[in-house]
């Protein structure tokens, strides 16, 4: 394909060809003079017009003349520069056939015709190319499309799922999903717990979490609260989890503190923090 856009189209020149030997080489016909053919049918009767007038004296006579000169000298015109102009044609063109410029021009057609081949070829190619790419196309789309709206069923069904347990429920699946994710966790007694749910332990990091299973967002008080949990704690950090998301009141609250907010397990971004 590269081949064909960077191979320059063979031309006449190319093979010393003139367009005038590749015309007489395809038969296309004599040329036609025919501002010859004008000259001989026009000036027959300025001659007989010239002639008359001067021997009758008669201008008006001499114009006659020369009009019913026209037509005569005409087609004697046409007749004679047409079989002459054909006969020198055909002796050319015979003479031509057997000189090395026919060699030449088959030369020439031969490389035309394989560079016409070599240009569909690749014509042909890049349509192919363009087809593929057109449907691998349309597969990742129809692939990407069943992955959404497979993860979108997983997310209902995580969502229904984590919305559905109850405030016990809630603390303990909290607890497994930051085991797995490698944190130390230590869960605090239900009375007493300085509002706090769980402990997380890392190599130099403490983070307490409070766990709400709410239906609804959780206002600014329950924030507040974990923020001073956090600092009776000495804590780096604080995750303040809920099933029913977060009032703006939280959002801003949070802004610019080491509060971190998560609704449910697929979410848990800040425990890689």
């Amino acid at each position: 394909m590269s081949i064909a856009k960077n191979t320059r189209e063979p031309e006449l020149q190319d093979f010393g060809i003139t367009p005038e030997e590749y015309a007489l080489y395809k038969n296309n016909g004599p040329p036609r003079h025919f501002h010859d053919v004008a000259w001989t049918t026009f000036g027959i009767p300025l001659v007989v017009v010239i002639v008359v007038s001067a021997a009758t004296q008669d201008i008006l006579e001499g114009i006659l003349w020369g009009i019913v000169g026209v037509i005569p000298s005409f087609v004697v015109s046409v007749v004679v520069s047409g079989v002459a102009e054909t006969f020198v044609w055909n002796r050319a063109r015979d003479e031509l056939l057997e000189s090395p410029v026919a060699s030449k021009i088959k030369l020439y057609e031969d490389a035309k015709a394989a560079h016409d081949t070599m240009r569909e070829e690749a014509e042909r190619m890049r349509q192919e190319e363009e087809k593929a790419q057109r449907e691998a196309e349309k597969a990742r789309r129809k692939v990407e499309t069943a992955r959404l709206k497979v993860e979108r069923a997983r997310r209902r069904k995580l969502e229904g799922y984590w919305m559905s347990l109850s405030g016990t429920d809630f603390e303990r699946e909290m607890a497994n999903v930051l085991r797995a994710l490698g944190y130390r966790v230590k869960s605090t007694p239900s009375s007493g717990d300085e509002g706090v749910d769980l402990i997380l332990k890392r190599p130099g990091k403490t983070i307490v979490v409070q766990c709400k299973a709410h239906q609804n967002p959780v206002g600014p008080a329950i924030a507040r609260e974990l923020f001073g949990s956090m600092i009776h704690f000495k804590a780096d950090r604080a995750i303040l989890a809920c099933t029913g998301g977060f009032t703006r009141g939280v959002k801003e609250f949070v802004r610019d503190k080491p509060i971190d907010l998560s609704l449910f397990q697929n979410s848990l971004d800040w425990a890689h923090k």
